[in-house]
């Protein structure tokens, strides 16, 4: 008898919580992917879990906090075995997204670990190639974040940068892709950082003074030549800010890679791809229509610099990537490349660099 009532009342359950959903994507705008529909859905109720159990105000009780530590703290945990060391996930790390938004020391907590992972060389150079992506993504696209914080990383990741370059200098280091795939996912990093927050880092004369601190034009000119690995867009985005802000003047280096991606290109008569670091942007644009106020609100979208207009051309990039085989994104009007970048006929391999999937546009697009 209590068998078959655990056994309706479980049905029962099962029944509301498929109505309910049904309902709410009928009363809500929903992608149409069905996989994406479903993990919508998904991501919504993990939001409105997480929002109950992990916002913490002056009226929550002791209890209350400690449930919130253990389940960011459980989070973190799988963070660091799932999601960090898979490639190209979908959506499902905008959950940390969410929850370190809530409270200031969860993000702190957050980038913590990432950089602890990024400077251990006991580390793969793979996982901390990835922890490189999340920093870089999450420090660009979380608007609750301090420019404060933002400036902490940037400058540890080119100290670090220079610390490598030191290095590489007294034990004459090659400069293949492999050897310093972390060195060159650091670059990266502050690249894109520099490129995606410039109007927020050169608000005053004194966030200019901080970014001549930086020494980028000796990170960016080094034996290891940095750039020649880069996404495209990011390289380009980065050389017309600093060329904007009399930084650094990286387009000679730009025109000498390109030279020498079209004499590998050309010299083999058919198509040569360049080796570039593979990126991986994992906040990448939120496209999931009923979970997305819970990241909107707190998400970084680029603001163009009143400067952008007289400095950069107009390369069309193709606004149809995809995230798997969902939807649409909409358009982030970021970066756009220097006009002497015109000047050159683009290789098969650039023109193939216009096209990004899921995770590997560095926030061009919204």
């Amino acid at each position: 008898m209590n068998d078959q009532e655990d056994k309706v009342e479980s049905d029962t359950l099962f029944e509301i919580d498929d109505v309910l959903v049904e309902n709410l994507t009928k009363t809500e705008k929903s992608v149409s992917h069905p996989v994406g529909k479903t993990l919508d859905v998904c991501l919504l109720l993990l939001y409105e879990f997480f929002d109950g159990k992990c916002r913490i105000n002056e009226n929550s009780s002791d209890q209350q906090r400690r449930t919130a530590n253990r389940l960011f703290k459980m989070l973190l945990y799988l963070f660091d075995e799932v999601l960090l060391p898979s490639h190209n996930t979908h959506h499902v790390q905008f959950i940390l997204f969410y929850v370190t938004s809530l409270r200031s020391v969860y993000s702190e907590a957050f980038l913590d670990s990432l950089w602890l992972k990024v400077q251990n060389p006991n580390v793969s150079a793979v996982i901390r190639h990835a922890a490189v992506g999340y920093m870089a993504s999450f420090l660009s696209r979380a608007r609750f974040l301090s420019l404060s914080t933002v400036i902490f990383y940037l400058k540890e990741l080119t100290k670090w940068a220079h610390t490598y370059i030191d290095d590489s200098d007294a034990y004459k280091h090659n400069c293949s892709l492999k050897t310093n795939l972390v060195f060159y996912s650091v670059c990266q990093a502050v690249f894109y950082l520099i490129a995606f927050r410039a109007k927020d880092l050169t608000a005053s004369s004194k966030d200019l003074l901080f970014l001549q601190s930086l020494q980028l034009s000796r990170l960016a000119m080094c034996h290891l030549n940095p750039l020649r690995y880069c996404l495209a867009p990011v390289a380009t985005a980065f050389a017309g800010v600093t060329r904007t802000y009399q930084l650094a003047y990286c387009h000679t280096v730009l025109e000498r890679n390109a030279r020498r991606k079209l004499a590998t290109v050309y010299g083999h008569e058919k198509f040569m791809p360049d080796e570039t670091l593979e990126s991986f942007f994992p906040f990448d644009p939120y496209v999931l229509m009923l979970s997305k106020k819970y990241i909107e609100a707190n998400y970084m979208v680029y603001q163009s610099n009143d400067t952008d207009e007289c400095v950069y051309g107009s390369i069309k990039y193709d606004h149809s990537r995809k995230r798997g085989d969902s939807e649409m994104l909409e358009e982030d009007e970021f970066l756009i490349a220097d006009k002497r970048q015109k000047n050159f006929e683009l290789s098969k391999s650039q023109e193939l660099d216009k096209q990004f999937h899921f995770g590997s546009s560095p926030g061009f697009y919204e």
